[in-house]
């Protein structure tokens, strides 16, 4: 009989390698990550983009406060977070609860 030890991370690593095995994307996935950055003014004015354990890091890209602020609200009502760290900005689904 398998041990549960934290059933909420259990089931979602299983979901997500379900997701993998089907081919199916999750908020997580590079392409799911750049379609939602694309909504992010300016974006396309960034000097790079990387993509390492499940979040986009933005560089580059200067935003006013204002565009900071409304861009982490489309994003948030959409599932995902937007936060600065340092000069970059890094985007990544918001954790299930």
């Amino acid at each position: 009989m398998p041990v549960i030890i934290d059933a909420p991370v259990q089931m979602q690593r299983e979901l997500d390698l379900l997701r993998s095995n089907s081919g199916a994307l999750s908020a997580n996935d590079l392409e799911a990550l750049l379609a939602a950055s694309a909504g992010i003014q300016g974006v396309q004015n960034a000097k790079s983009l990387q993509y390492q354990d499940k979040q986009l890091r933005i560089s580059g890209l200067e935003l006013s406060p204002e565009a900071l602020g409304d861009a982490q609200q489309s994003l948030q009502a959409n599932g995902y977070m937007l936060q600065p760290e340092g000069t970059d900005l890094v985007l990544s689904a918001k954790a299930s609860p």
